[in-house]
Protein backbone atom coordinates (compact mmCIF):
# COMPACT_ATOMS: atom_id res chain seq x y z
CA UNK A 1 0.00 0.00 0.00
CA UNK A 2 2.74 2.42 1.03
CA UNK A 3 4.79 1.47 -2.05
CA UNK A 4 1.81 2.15 -4.33
CA UNK A 5 1.26 5.56 -2.75
CA UNK A 6 4.98 6.24 -3.02
CA UNK A 7 4.92 5.45 -6.74
CA UNK A 8 1.97 7.80 -7.24
CA UNK A 9 3.82 10.59 -5.47
CA UNK A 10 6.94 9.87 -7.50
CA UNK A 11 4.97 10.11 -10.76
CA UNK A 12 3.31 13.35 -9.64
CA UNK A 13 6.64 14.81 -8.53
CA UNK A 14 8.26 13.78 -11.81
CA UNK A 15 5.44 15.39 -13.77
CA UNK A 16 5.79 18.61 -11.81
CA UNK A 17 9.55 18.68 -12.40
CA UNK A 18 8.97 18.19 -16.14
CA UNK A 19 6.37 20.95 -16.15
CA UNK A 20 8.71 23.29 -14.34
CA UNK A 21 11.52 22.32 -16.70
CA UNK A 22 9.52 23.06 -19.84
CA UNK A 23 8.21 26.29 -18.37
CA UNK A 24 11.70 27.43 -17.38
CA UNK A 25 13.00 26.53 -20.83
CA UNK A 26 10.39 28.56 -22.69
CA UNK A 27 10.56 31.50 -20.28
CA UNK A 28 14.31 31.62 -19.77
CA UNK A 29 16.50 29.96 -22.41
CA UNK A 30 14.20 30.02 -25.45
CA UNK A 31 12.69 33.44 -24.74
CA UNK A 32 15.39 35.47 -26.49
CA UNK A 33 15.35 33.39 -29.67
CA UNK A 34 11.57 33.40 -29.80
CA UNK A 35 11.52 37.17 -29.31
CA UNK A 36 13.54 37.55 -32.49
CA UNK A 37 10.68 35.99 -34.48
CA UNK A 38 7.87 38.48 -34.63
CA UNK A 39 5.87 36.20 -36.89
CA UNK A 40 5.63 33.55 -34.17
CA UNK A 41 1.96 33.95 -33.22
CA UNK A 42 2.19 31.42 -30.40
CA UNK A 43 5.00 33.34 -28.78
CA UNK A 44 3.06 36.61 -29.02
CA UNK A 45 0.03 35.07 -27.31
CA UNK A 46 2.31 33.49 -24.71
CA UNK A 47 3.84 36.91 -23.91
CA UNK A 48 0.46 38.56 -23.63
CA UNK A 49 -0.82 35.84 -21.30
CA UNK A 50 1.72 36.86 -18.65
CA UNK A 51 0.70 39.61 -16.26
CA UNK A 52 3.94 41.57 -16.32
CA UNK A 53 5.17 43.11 -13.11
CA UNK A 54 4.68 46.82 -12.53
CA UNK A 55 7.43 49.36 -13.11
CA UNK A 56 7.42 51.99 -10.38
CA UNK A 57 9.14 55.29 -9.66
CA UNK A 58 11.11 55.85 -6.46
CA UNK A 59 7.97 57.18 -4.76
CA UNK A 60 5.73 54.34 -5.97
CA UNK A 61 4.31 56.18 -8.99
CA UNK A 62 3.17 53.60 -11.54
CA UNK A 63 5.16 53.96 -14.75
CA UNK A 64 4.05 50.72 -16.45
CA UNK A 65 0.84 48.77 -15.70
CA UNK A 66 -1.35 46.14 -17.35
CA UNK A 67 -4.82 46.11 -18.89
CA UNK A 68 -6.70 42.81 -19.09
CA UNK A 69 -8.48 41.96 -22.34
CA UNK A 70 -9.98 38.98 -24.20
CA UNK A 71 -8.89 37.61 -27.57
CA UNK A 72 -11.40 36.60 -30.24
CA UNK A 73 -11.19 32.97 -29.07
CA UNK A 74 -11.82 33.94 -25.45
CA UNK A 75 -8.26 33.85 -24.13
CA UNK A 76 -7.31 36.30 -21.39
CA UNK A 77 -4.37 38.53 -22.30
CA UNK A 78 -2.65 41.58 -20.83
CA UNK A 79 -1.53 44.71 -22.65
CA UNK A 80 0.92 47.24 -21.29
CA UNK A 81 -0.17 50.77 -20.46
CA UNK A 82 2.09 53.70 -19.63
CA UNK A 83 0.18 56.23 -17.49
CA UNK A 84 2.94 58.89 -17.58
CA UNK A 85 3.12 58.71 -21.38
CA UNK A 86 6.13 60.74 -22.62
CA UNK A 87 7.55 61.56 -19.18
CA UNK A 88 9.59 58.35 -18.66
CA UNK A 89 9.36 56.89 -22.17
CA UNK A 90 13.06 56.47 -22.93
CA UNK A 91 13.98 54.92 -19.59
CA UNK A 92 10.95 52.67 -19.07
CA UNK A 93 10.74 51.82 -22.78
CA UNK A 94 7.90 49.57 -23.94
CA UNK A 95 6.81 45.96 -24.30
CA UNK A 96 4.80 45.35 -27.44
CA UNK A 97 3.70 42.31 -29.44
CA UNK A 98 4.51 44.21 -32.65
CA UNK A 99 7.51 46.39 -31.74
CA UNK A 100 9.29 44.18 -29.23
CA UNK A 101 10.86 45.67 -26.12
CA UNK A 102 13.05 48.62 -25.21
CA UNK A 103 14.41 50.31 -22.10
CA UNK A 104 13.86 48.79 -18.66
CA UNK A 105 11.05 46.69 -20.14
CA UNK A 106 13.84 44.80 -21.93
CA UNK A 107 16.73 44.97 -19.46
CA UNK A 108 14.52 43.83 -16.53
CA UNK A 109 12.35 41.49 -18.61
CA UNK A 110 13.27 38.31 -16.71
CA UNK A 111 11.93 39.81 -13.50
CA UNK A 112 8.91 41.41 -15.15
CA UNK A 113 7.71 38.08 -16.62
CA UNK A 114 8.58 36.05 -13.50
CA UNK A 115 11.33 34.14 -15.32
CA UNK A 116 13.80 34.38 -12.45
CA UNK A 117 15.79 31.38 -11.22
CA UNK A 118 14.55 31.43 -7.62
CA UNK A 119 13.03 27.94 -7.08
CA UNK A 120 10.56 29.12 -4.48
CA UNK A 121 9.32 31.82 -6.83
CA UNK A 122 9.06 29.38 -9.72
CA UNK A 123 7.01 26.94 -7.63
CA UNK A 124 4.79 29.78 -6.39
CA UNK A 125 4.16 30.91 -9.96
CA UNK A 126 3.49 27.40 -11.27
CA UNK A 127 1.02 26.48 -8.52
CA UNK A 128 -0.74 29.81 -9.09
CA UNK A 129 -0.91 29.04 -12.84
CA UNK A 130 -2.14 25.48 -12.27
CA UNK A 131 -4.89 26.87 -10.01
CA UNK A 132 -6.17 28.92 -12.94
CA UNK A 133 -4.41 32.22 -12.24
CA UNK A 134 -2.26 34.17 -14.67
CA UNK A 135 1.52 33.95 -14.46
CA UNK A 136 2.54 37.16 -12.65
CA UNK A 137 5.87 38.90 -12.92
CA UNK A 138 7.82 40.76 -10.28
CA UNK A 139 7.45 44.49 -9.65
CA UNK A 140 10.52 46.60 -10.50
CA UNK A 141 11.08 49.85 -8.59
CA UNK A 142 13.38 52.42 -10.17
CA UNK A 143 15.43 55.17 -8.51
CA UNK A 144 13.85 57.90 -10.68
CA UNK A 145 12.19 60.80 -8.84
CA UNK A 146 8.95 61.72 -10.66
CA UNK A 147 8.89 65.38 -9.48
CA UNK A 148 12.47 65.98 -10.60
CA UNK A 149 11.90 64.09 -13.87
CA UNK A 150 8.86 66.27 -14.51
CA UNK A 151 10.93 69.41 -13.85
CA UNK A 152 13.58 68.23 -16.32
CA UNK A 153 11.13 67.33 -19.08
CA UNK A 154 9.15 70.56 -18.64
CA UNK A 155 12.30 72.70 -18.77
CA UNK A 156 13.64 70.90 -21.84
CA UNK A 157 10.30 71.25 -23.64
CA UNK A 158 10.12 74.95 -22.72
CA UNK A 159 13.57 75.53 -24.24
CA UNK A 160 12.19 74.73 -27.67
CA UNK A 161 15.31 72.68 -28.39
CA UNK A 162 16.32 69.04 -28.24
CA UNK A 163 18.37 68.04 -25.23
CA UNK A 164 18.83 65.84 -22.19
CA UNK A 165 19.25 65.86 -18.42
CA UNK A 166 20.82 63.20 -16.18
CA UNK A 167 20.97 63.53 -12.39
CA UNK A 168 22.79 61.08 -10.11
CA UNK A 169 23.08 60.63 -6.35
CA UNK A 170 26.89 60.96 -6.01
CA UNK A 171 27.42 58.72 -2.98
CA UNK A 172 25.49 55.77 -4.41
CA UNK A 173 25.32 56.13 -8.20
CA UNK A 174 21.49 55.97 -8.19
CA UNK A 175 20.09 57.69 -11.29
CA UNK A 176 17.51 60.20 -10.08
CA UNK A 177 16.60 61.78 -13.42
CA UNK A 178 17.08 60.60 -17.00
CA UNK A 179 15.25 62.91 -19.40
CA UNK A 180 15.48 63.11 -23.18
CA UNK A 181 13.61 65.59 -25.36
CA UNK A 182 11.81 65.27 -27.73
CA UNK A 183 10.05 62.21 -26.38
CA UNK A 184 7.40 59.75 -27.58
CA UNK A 185 4.32 58.00 -26.22
CA UNK A 186 5.18 54.32 -25.52
CA UNK A 187 1.45 53.48 -25.66
CA UNK A 188 1.82 53.85 -29.43
CA UNK A 189 4.24 50.92 -29.42
CA UNK A 190 1.56 48.77 -27.78
CA UNK A 191 -0.89 49.78 -30.50
CA UNK A 192 1.67 49.13 -33.24
CA UNK A 193 1.70 52.77 -34.39
CA UNK A 194 5.18 53.76 -33.23
CA UNK A 195 7.36 55.11 -36.08
CA UNK A 196 10.17 52.78 -37.12
CA UNK A 197 12.72 55.54 -36.57
CA UNK A 198 12.89 59.19 -35.67
CA UNK A 199 14.64 61.77 -33.53
CA UNK A 200 12.17 61.33 -30.67
CA UNK A 201 13.07 57.63 -30.31
CA UNK A 202 16.74 58.34 -29.54
CA UNK A 203 17.58 58.43 -25.85
CA UNK A 204 19.79 61.50 -25.85
CA UNK A 205 20.61 61.00 -22.17
CA UNK A 206 22.43 57.72 -22.81
CA UNK A 207 23.02 57.63 -26.58
CA UNK A 208 23.50 61.25 -27.63
CA UNK A 209 27.14 62.14 -28.36
CA UNK A 210 28.11 65.82 -28.16
CA UNK A 211 31.33 67.81 -27.89
CA UNK A 212 31.41 68.86 -24.21
CA UNK A 213 32.95 72.27 -24.70
CA UNK A 214 34.18 73.87 -21.50
CA UNK A 215 32.25 71.44 -19.29
CA UNK A 216 35.34 69.19 -19.63
CA UNK A 217 37.62 71.82 -18.07
CA UNK A 218 37.19 70.61 -14.44
CA UNK A 219 38.66 67.28 -15.60
CA UNK A 220 41.63 69.05 -17.22
CA UNK A 221 42.10 71.14 -14.06
CA UNK A 222 42.06 67.96 -11.96
CA UNK A 223 44.63 66.26 -14.20
CA UNK A 224 46.81 69.36 -13.97
CA UNK A 225 46.63 69.27 -10.15
CA UNK A 226 47.27 65.50 -10.10
CA UNK A 227 50.43 65.99 -12.16
CA UNK A 228 52.04 67.83 -9.25
CA UNK A 229 53.09 70.68 -11.54
CA UNK A 230 50.16 72.99 -10.84
CA UNK A 231 48.10 74.34 -7.96
CA UNK A 232 44.83 76.31 -7.98
CA UNK A 233 46.97 79.46 -7.69
CA UNK A 234 49.36 78.62 -10.56
CA UNK A 235 50.02 81.72 -12.67
CA UNK A 236 49.28 82.07 -16.37
CA UNK A 237 49.33 84.92 -18.86
CA UNK A 238 46.43 85.06 -21.29
CA UNK A 239 47.03 87.01 -24.51
CA UNK A 240 43.56 86.06 -25.75
CA UNK A 241 44.62 82.96 -27.68
CA UNK A 242 46.86 79.90 -27.74
CA UNK A 243 48.71 78.76 -30.87
CA UNK A 244 48.75 75.04 -31.72
CA UNK A 245 49.85 73.59 -35.06
CA UNK A 246 50.18 77.15 -36.34
CA UNK A 247 46.51 77.98 -35.67
CA UNK A 248 45.12 80.22 -32.96
CA UNK A 249 42.69 78.85 -30.38
CA UNK A 250 40.78 81.96 -29.38
CA UNK A 251 39.03 82.88 -26.18
CA UNK A 252 35.32 83.33 -26.54
CA UNK A 253 34.41 86.65 -28.21
CA UNK A 254 38.10 87.58 -28.24
CA UNK A 255 38.45 88.33 -24.51
CA UNK A 256 41.93 88.91 -23.12
CA UNK A 257 42.46 88.41 -19.38
CA UNK A 258 46.21 88.98 -19.12
CA UNK A 259 47.73 87.81 -15.82
CA UNK A 260 45.51 85.16 -14.21
CA UNK A 261 45.61 81.90 -12.25
CA UNK A 262 44.09 78.42 -12.64
CA UNK A 263 41.08 79.15 -10.39
CA UNK A 264 40.18 82.30 -12.28
CA UNK A 265 40.77 80.52 -15.59
CA UNK A 266 38.11 77.95 -14.65
CA UNK A 267 35.80 80.60 -13.19
CA UNK A 268 35.83 82.60 -16.43
CA UNK A 269 36.40 79.60 -18.73
CA UNK A 270 39.55 80.97 -20.38
CA UNK A 271 40.24 78.83 -23.45
CA UNK A 272 43.87 79.87 -23.90
CA UNK A 273 44.84 78.68 -20.40
CA UNK A 274 43.21 75.26 -20.80
CA UNK A 275 44.56 74.80 -24.33
CA UNK A 276 47.98 75.60 -22.85
CA UNK A 277 47.37 73.02 -20.09
CA UNK A 278 46.36 70.35 -22.57
CA UNK A 279 49.48 70.94 -24.64
CA UNK A 280 51.67 70.97 -21.53
CA UNK A 281 50.18 67.82 -19.96
CA UNK A 282 50.66 66.01 -23.27
CA UNK A 283 54.17 67.47 -23.68
CA UNK A 284 53.21 68.72 -27.12
CA UNK A 285 52.63 65.18 -28.39
CA UNK A 286 49.57 63.89 -30.21
CA UNK A 287 49.59 60.61 -28.29
CA UNK A 288 48.78 61.53 -24.73
CA UNK A 289 48.27 58.57 -22.37
CA UNK A 290 48.23 60.90 -19.36
CA UNK A 291 45.07 62.63 -20.59
CA UNK A 292 43.29 59.62 -22.10
CA UNK A 293 44.06 57.39 -19.09
CA UNK A 294 42.60 60.09 -16.87
CA UNK A 295 39.43 60.03 -18.97
CA UNK A 296 39.32 56.24 -18.77
CA UNK A 297 39.31 56.38 -14.98
CA UNK A 298 36.10 58.39 -15.25
CA UNK A 299 34.51 55.78 -17.52
CA UNK A 300 35.33 57.21 -20.95
CA UNK A 301 36.11 54.78 -23.79
CA UNK A 302 33.70 52.12 -22.50
CA UNK A 303 29.95 51.55 -22.35
CA UNK A 304 28.66 52.72 -18.93
CA UNK A 305 27.71 49.69 -16.76
CA UNK A 306 24.11 50.86 -16.32
CA UNK A 307 21.33 48.29 -15.82
CA UNK A 308 19.81 49.20 -19.17
CA UNK A 309 20.07 47.69 -22.70
CA UNK A 310 23.65 48.09 -23.92
CA UNK A 311 22.53 48.92 -27.46
CA UNK A 312 20.81 52.00 -26.02
CA UNK A 313 24.06 53.22 -24.43
CA UNK A 314 27.00 55.00 -26.08
CA UNK A 315 30.62 55.26 -24.93
CA UNK A 316 32.22 58.68 -24.58
CA UNK A 317 35.73 59.48 -25.79
CA UNK A 318 37.62 60.64 -28.83
CA UNK A 319 36.24 59.52 -32.18
CA UNK A 320 37.86 58.95 -35.56
CA UNK A 321 37.89 62.03 -37.75
CA UNK A 322 34.69 62.50 -39.72
CA UNK A 323 32.91 59.63 -37.92
CA UNK A 324 31.10 58.83 -34.67
CA UNK A 325 33.17 55.66 -34.23
CA UNK A 326 35.15 55.57 -30.99
CA UNK A 327 38.91 55.71 -31.41
CA UNK A 328 41.39 53.84 -29.25
CA UNK A 329 42.61 55.77 -26.21
CA UNK A 330 46.07 55.20 -27.68
CA UNK A 331 45.19 57.00 -30.92
CA UNK A 332 46.59 60.49 -31.62
CA UNK A 333 44.51 63.42 -30.35
CA UNK A 334 44.57 67.19 -30.62
CA UNK A 335 45.74 67.97 -27.03
CA UNK A 336 44.93 71.68 -26.86
CA UNK A 337 41.52 71.47 -28.51
CA UNK A 338 40.59 68.31 -26.60
CA UNK A 339 41.35 70.21 -23.38
CA UNK A 340 38.68 72.79 -24.25
CA UNK A 341 36.15 70.08 -25.18
CA UNK A 342 36.35 70.37 -28.95
CA UNK A 343 38.30 68.50 -31.66
CA UNK A 344 37.18 64.84 -31.72
CA UNK A 345 36.04 64.54 -28.10
CA UNK A 346 32.37 63.55 -27.67
CA UNK A 347 30.40 62.68 -24.55
CA UNK A 348 26.97 61.55 -23.39
CA UNK A 349 24.99 63.39 -20.71
CA UNK A 350 25.17 60.21 -18.61
CA UNK A 351 28.97 60.26 -18.72
CA UNK A 352 29.10 63.94 -17.79
CA UNK A 353 26.74 63.36 -14.86
CA UNK A 354 29.03 60.53 -13.73
CA UNK A 355 31.96 62.96 -14.05
CA UNK A 356 30.26 65.61 -11.91
CA UNK A 357 29.30 62.91 -9.40
CA UNK A 358 32.94 61.77 -9.17
CA UNK A 359 34.05 65.24 -8.04
CA UNK A 360 31.12 65.33 -5.59
CA UNK A 361 32.10 61.91 -4.22
CA UNK A 362 35.69 62.75 -3.37
CA UNK A 363 37.08 61.51 -6.69
CA UNK A 364 35.41 58.07 -6.66
CA UNK A 365 33.25 56.95 -9.60
CA UNK A 366 30.23 54.85 -8.59
CA UNK A 367 28.43 52.37 -10.82
CA UNK A 368 25.24 54.07 -12.06
CA UNK A 369 22.02 52.14 -11.44
CA UNK A 370 18.34 52.49 -12.35
CA UNK A 371 16.73 49.56 -10.47
CA UNK A 372 16.49 50.00 -6.70
CA UNK A 373 14.66 46.77 -5.85
CA UNK A 374 12.46 43.98 -7.20
CA UNK A 375 9.56 42.37 -5.32
CA UNK A 376 7.50 39.29 -6.08
CA UNK A 377 3.67 39.47 -6.40
CA UNK A 378 3.49 38.42 -2.73
CA UNK A 379 5.86 41.21 -1.69
CA UNK A 380 8.99 39.11 -1.16
CA UNK A 381 12.25 40.92 -1.93
CA UNK A 382 13.88 39.40 -5.02
CA UNK A 383 16.66 41.94 -5.54
CA UNK A 384 18.02 45.07 -3.88
CA UNK A 385 20.74 47.29 -5.29
CA UNK A 386 24.06 47.90 -3.54
CA UNK A 387 26.68 50.60 -3.91
CA UNK A 388 29.57 49.63 -6.17
CA UNK A 389 32.66 51.83 -6.60
CA UNK A 390 34.09 51.52 -10.11
CA UNK A 391 37.32 53.48 -9.89
CA UNK A 392 39.14 56.32 -8.23
CA UNK A 393 39.43 59.06 -10.83
CA UNK A 394 41.21 61.62 -8.65
CA UNK A 395 42.53 61.94 -5.13
CA UNK A 396 40.19 63.33 -2.50
CA UNK A 397 42.44 66.38 -2.21
CA UNK A 398 42.18 67.07 -5.93
CA UNK A 399 38.39 66.61 -5.88
CA UNK A 400 38.15 69.10 -3.00
CA UNK A 401 40.34 71.64 -4.78
CA UNK A 402 38.35 71.41 -8.01
CA UNK A 403 35.10 71.67 -6.03
CA UNK A 404 36.30 74.98 -4.57
CA UNK A 405 37.13 76.19 -8.08
CA UNK A 406 33.71 75.11 -9.39
CA UNK A 407 32.02 77.05 -6.57
CA UNK A 408 33.55 80.23 -7.98
CA UNK A 409 32.04 79.44 -11.39
CA UNK A 410 28.52 79.64 -9.93
CA UNK A 411 29.22 82.44 -7.45
CA UNK A 412 30.94 84.94 -9.76
CA UNK A 413 31.70 83.27 -13.08
CA UNK A 414 29.83 81.92 -16.08
CA UNK A 415 27.35 79.80 -14.07
CA UNK A 416 25.54 82.38 -11.94
CA UNK A 417 22.17 81.42 -13.50
CA UNK A 418 22.37 78.11 -11.58
CA UNK A 419 22.31 79.76 -8.15
CA UNK A 420 19.76 78.48 -5.61
CA UNK A 421 19.17 80.72 -2.57
CA UNK A 422 20.62 79.15 0.55
CA UNK A 423 22.35 76.32 -1.37
CA UNK A 424 25.98 76.38 -2.46
CA UNK A 425 26.45 74.99 -5.98
CA UNK A 426 29.64 73.75 -7.65
CA UNK A 427 29.32 73.81 -11.44
CA UNK A 428 30.78 74.43 -14.86
CA UNK A 429 29.29 75.79 -18.04
CA UNK A 430 30.15 74.55 -21.51
CA UNK A 431 29.47 75.85 -25.00
CA UNK A 432 30.57 73.73 -27.95
CA UNK A 433 30.64 74.57 -31.63
CA UNK A 434 28.53 72.28 -33.81
CA UNK A 435 30.07 73.12 -37.19
CA UNK A 436 26.97 75.09 -38.16
CA UNK A 437 27.56 78.82 -37.93
CA UNK A 438 25.84 80.33 -34.90
CA UNK A 439 24.44 77.04 -33.54
CA UNK A 440 25.93 75.69 -30.33
CA UNK A 441 25.55 72.76 -27.92
CA UNK A 442 25.08 74.31 -24.48
CA UNK A 443 26.18 72.43 -21.35
CA UNK A 444 26.08 72.72 -17.60
CA UNK A 445 27.39 70.20 -15.07
CA UNK A 446 27.07 70.68 -11.32
CA UNK A 447 26.45 69.20 -7.90
CA UNK A 448 24.68 70.44 -4.78
CA UNK A 449 24.97 71.21 -1.96
CA UNK A 450 28.65 71.64 -2.77
CA UNK A 451 29.92 70.56 0.67
CA UNK A 452 27.42 67.71 1.24
CA UNK A 453 26.32 66.66 -2.26
CA UNK A 454 22.93 65.02 -2.75
CA UNK A 455 22.69 65.44 -6.52
CA UNK A 456 25.09 65.70 -9.45
CA UNK A 457 23.73 66.78 -12.82
CA UNK A 458 24.52 67.21 -16.50
CA UNK A 459 22.37 69.19 -18.92
CA UNK A 460 22.80 69.62 -22.66
CA UNK A 461 20.69 71.79 -24.98
CA UNK A 462 21.26 71.15 -28.67
CA UNK A 463 21.81 73.61 -31.51
CA UNK A 464 20.99 76.75 -29.60
CA UNK A 465 22.28 80.28 -30.07
CA UNK A 466 22.71 80.68 -26.30
CA UNK A 467 25.72 79.77 -24.19
CA UNK A 468 25.69 77.11 -21.51
CA UNK A 469 25.21 79.65 -18.73
CA UNK A 470 22.01 80.93 -20.34
CA UNK A 471 20.53 77.78 -21.94
CA UNK A 472 21.55 74.89 -19.67
CA UNK A 473 22.30 76.32 -16.21
CA UNK A 474 18.67 77.40 -15.48
CA UNK A 475 17.46 73.88 -16.36
CA UNK A 476 20.02 72.39 -13.99
CA UNK A 477 18.90 74.78 -11.26
CA UNK A 478 15.23 73.73 -11.62
CA UNK A 479 16.05 70.02 -11.52
CA UNK A 480 18.50 70.28 -8.61
CA UNK A 481 15.91 72.28 -6.68
CA UNK A 482 13.31 69.56 -7.31
CA UNK A 483 15.71 66.83 -6.09
CA UNK A 484 16.61 68.78 -2.97
CA UNK A 485 12.95 69.46 -2.24
CA UNK A 486 12.25 65.73 -2.53
CA UNK A 487 15.06 64.95 -0.09
CA UNK A 488 13.93 67.53 2.49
Amino acid sequence: MNRAIGRVYAVLAGGLVLLLGFTAYWQLWAESSLSARRDNAHQIVQQLSIKRGLILGADGTKLAVNRAAKTADGRRVYERRYPTRKMFAHVVGYSSATDGRAGVERSANDYLVGAHTDLGGALESEFHSLAGGAIEGDDVQLSLLPAAQRAAMSALAASGKSGAVVAIEPRTGRVLVSASWPSFDPNRAVKGTLPARGSALVNRATQGLYPPGSSIKPVIAALALESGRYTPESKFFDPGYFVEYGRKIMNDSGERFGATNLTDALTHSINSVFANLGDSLCKGRARCPYLTTGLQRLGFYSIPPLDYPTDQLSASGTVRSGTTKLASPNAPIDPARTAIGQANLVVTPLQMAMTAAAFANGGVVMRPTLVDRVRSPSGALRYERHNEPLSRAFSERTATQVTEMMKHVVETGTGTAAQIPGVQIAGKTGTAQTGVNGLLDAWFIAFAPADAPQVAIAVVVERTREYGGAAAAPIARAVMQAVLNDAS
